[in-house]
């Protein structure tokens, strides 16, 4: 493993934006150069849309050798990433929405145990808006938070008036305005994951819960893939454990719950299509028999064991 506290003139200085850690390790090395991100970036429909098949092409992963969170490094400008997201459209995300429906039906099922509605509920990274409105149908206040102008658009066509699109720190919310925040696989987007928490942290009222569900880096899958594991992708910025990311929400002044397995469902078809890079004429076999056969849009369960949930709460007493 290489370490250093990337100082050459042609890299990108590295600072934790977890604790602000100034030195670093290699965990993994990617496909790509130091400065292939400046290139990626500008393709943002292919690299930064939800149903991208960019597996495998990242530049490197590092780790603080401070907190051990791991990130993606170097990385273009927040501004960059923040104009990629806004130009994103995803039209195949559409097709997977009845399965995706799945997933955060027993998503709400795991916050209806800790708290219950009435009350207000927002959904930070919201795409389409499907979350907010499954909320809404439980009974919740449901608001939503998007980047992309094509996902929040739809998102607001289904919930008028309650979609703010753009980030965290464009919305006008007030403090300890909301009794759930929900974040599916977002966190790792993030440009700022720890100023992102605190401003959750900030608009949950006490006794109030966050969400989070993302990536575990720690896995035996990813341990066994090395770089082939499909998660290190130049849109994926960050890399928790359930540790690291306990420590982050712990740092925000929450107290959170162990974690939890987080599986994802989707159809066969899309499964196969994700697998071509990897399978080629296989998967493009496969895919033809799944047609054939009808079975294409079955609903199929993803569980590498390399996802998790993790709650976690404000507390009532304001300590």
């Amino acid at each position: 493993m290489d370490s250093g506290t990337d100082t050459t003139s042609t890299e990108q200085e590295f600072q934790c934006h977890a604790c602000s850690g100034a030195t670093y390790r290699v965990v993994v090395r990617g496909k790509f150069g130091a400065d292939a991100h400046r290139r990626l970036v500008e393709e943002a429909a292919a690299e930064y849309a939800c149903t991208n098949r960019g597996h495998g092409r990242f530049t490197r992963v590092v780790e603080c050798t401070r907190c051990r969170v791991r990130a993606l490094h170097p990385v273009p400008t927040a501004a960059d990433i923040h104009h990629a997201y806004a130009d994103v459209e995803d039209a195949n995300y559409l097709s997977i929405e009845p399965h995706r429906r799945i997933a955060f039906e027993r998503l709400e099922e795991r916050i209806h145990r800790r708290t219950t509605p009435p009350g207000r509920l927002l959904d930070v990274g919201c795409y389409t808006g499907l979350f907010p409105v499954i909320a809404k149908e439980h009974g919740w206040d449901a608001w939503g938070i998007e980047p992309s102008a094509w996902a929040a658009r739809i998102a607001s066509e289904r919930l008028p008036g309650h979609i703010h699109e753009g980030f965290l720190n464009t919305t006008s919310f007030e403090p300890a305005s909301f009794d759930v925040i929900t974040s599916w696989d977002v966190i790792e987007h993030m440009t700022d994951p720890k100023g992102n928490v605190l401003q959750m942290a900030r608009l949950l009222r006490p006794g109030g819960w966050l969400f989070l569900s993302t990536m575990s880096s720690e896995a035996p899958i990813v341990r066994l893939l090395g770089a082939r594991w499909p998660w290190y992708m130049m849109m994926h910025l960050f890399y928790f454990t359930p540790k690291t990311l306990a420590a982050l929400l712990h740092s925000a002044g929450l107290r959170s719950e162990a974690a939890e397995p987080y599986p994802h469902y989707t159809s066969l078809r899309y499964v196969l299509w994700k697998l071509e890079p990897y399978l080629g004429p296989l998967a493009l076999l496969s895919q033809r028999v799944a047609r054939k056969f009808g079975i294409g849009e079955r609903t199929v369960k993803v569980d590498l064991g390399d996802f998790f949930l993790i709650a976690a709460q404000r507390p009532r007493d304001g300590t």
